[in-house]
């Protein structure tokens, strides 16, 4: 049951990242990339890139009662958005623009449409990228109930 949780949060973010114009498409969304994309600080135009990567997947606690044990199993998560290029302002734009439609999530979709129990937005934290670019990773953590520790349902 995890996993169309990760689905429904990653179709989220991405759909908000396209709001805010910070990407194109929703398919410019990265799911789990090998390596997240780093701006070297100096780009001409502006460049932008967006991730969204398991961080780590744990049950976290048993539900007794009726023939089978169920547990409850949270997954955290990172979405990590890197900008880049000369025009500050239009960079900060978007950056805003981003953080504040992704902040809405938890209370636009607490339970992504019925897929988790609860979508729970973490902390956030930022770097600057010399001389022109910013990165971000924001935390989110998806708690869903499910047959067994591994998420699935029998």
């Amino acid at each position: 049951m995890i996993e169309p949780a990760y689905q429904q949060l990653a179709e989220r973010i991405a759909s908000a990242l396209v709001s805010a114009e910070f990407i194109g498409a929703v398919g410019d969304l990265k799911i789990d990339p090998p390596a997240p994309f780093t701006p070297t600080g100096d780009e001409k135009t502006l460049v932008q890139a967006a991730a969204l990567v398991k961080v780590r997947t744990n049950p976290v606690r048993q539900i007794m009662g009726g023939p089978s044990v169920r547990y409850v199993v949270e997954r955290q998560c990172q979405v990590e958005l890197a900008m880049a290029g000369p025009d500050r302002l239009r960079r900060a734009s978007r950056v805003d623009a981003a953080l504040a439609a992704l902040a809405l999530l938890q209370d636009q979709y607490p339970t992504l449409s019925g897929t988790a129990e609860r979508l729970i937005l973490g902390e956030q934290t930022d770097d600057e990228l010399p001389p022109n670019g910013v990165s971000f990773l924001i935390t989110f953590t998806l708690r869903v109930r499910s047959g067994d520790a591994l998420g699935r349902t029998p």
